[in-house]
């Protein structure tokens, strides 16, 4: 017995053919891992004014703080006028494509207002890097893009 083609086999084979990569595309989504910014940002998106306004605050200073990488150390320069200051606050290094590597570290500074942490064991890439700080009287919040190698 010898099959012949004809437009209702072609019909039922192309519509095989869709429900299987239908099929194929669903479980291949099912088991891709997806990364939230934050596992609470509905919160976040509530206080968000809180952000403006220390964003403000830190543009209100006229110079912003310098984040730089310099062989294997992101430096923090913060400005001349918290010299005197005891300033309090976070960093926290916010990497997009792989939230597994996200970490926050205290604010330390020296008595040149900089911070240096290694970034040796850190991930290449692009980091997102916030700073949340606090004079006593003011917030602050300062957010640069830095790349790695």
């Amino acid at each position: 017995m010898k099959i012949k083609f004809n437009w209702g086999f072609g019909i039922a084979a192309f519509i095989g053919l869709f429900i299987v990569f239908i099929s194929t595309l669903v479980y291949k989504c099912s088991q891709h891992e997806v990364d939230l910014v934050s596992a609470n940002y509905y919160d976040l998106e509530i206080q968000y004014q809180n952000q403006i306004n220390k964003m403000n605050n830190s543009a209100a200073l006229g110079q912003q703080v310098l984040i730089s990488s310099v062989n294997d150390q992101v430096v923090f320069q913060f400005p001349e006028k918290f010299k005197g200051s005891k300033l309090e606050g976070r960093i926290t290094f916010f990497k997009p494509d792989k939230s597994a590597y996200d970490f926050e570290v205290p604010l330390q500074l020296n008595e040149e207002l900089s911070q240096s942490l290694s970034s040796k064991e850190m991930a290449s890439g692009r980091w997102n890097v916030k700073v949340n700080y606090k004079d006593g009287q003011q917030e602050y919040f300062t957010e640069e893009k830095i790349n790695l190698n």
